[in-house]
């Protein structure tokens, strides 16, 4: 699972030659680390002098970033697991006229299953 790779490890497979992470991938990496600043700067006004009429909003706020925040982390490994098959049906063969069909209806499901992760 690419959210269990450190940062670095996770550049250099984005750098490298290699399928994944994808667009969607980093996509969803810079969505959870967008929340994740949300939280911070949230964190950083609870409790503080002149604020404490939005202590209630801020703490719903800092939890609904949260949520983001890990929508965005499975989102990451979803989009990997969804390019993965796609690529995967790709390299079926496609010798006979019944291998063809096979491998584009295994593509086409592919595609639709990479699309909605």
């Amino acid at each position: 699972m690419l959210t269990e790779s450190t940062l670095n490890e996770f550049c250099e497979l984005a750098a490298g030659r290699t399928p994944t992470p994808g667009g969607g991938s980093i996509a969803a990496c810079l969505a959870a680390l967008g929340a994740a600043m949300g939280q911070m700067a949230a964190k950083f006004t609870t409790g503080r002098k002149g604020f404490e009429e939005v202590q209630d909003q801020l703490r719903a706020e800092i939890m609904e970033l949260e949520v983001l925040r890990r929508q965005g982390l499975e989102l990451i490994d979803a989009d990997a697991a969804g390019f993965e098959a796609v690529t995967s049906a790709y390299s079926m063969p496609k010798g006979t006229d019944d291998e063809k069909a096979l491998r584009k209806k295994a593509i086409q499901k592919a595609l639709v299953i990479a699309m909605q992760a």
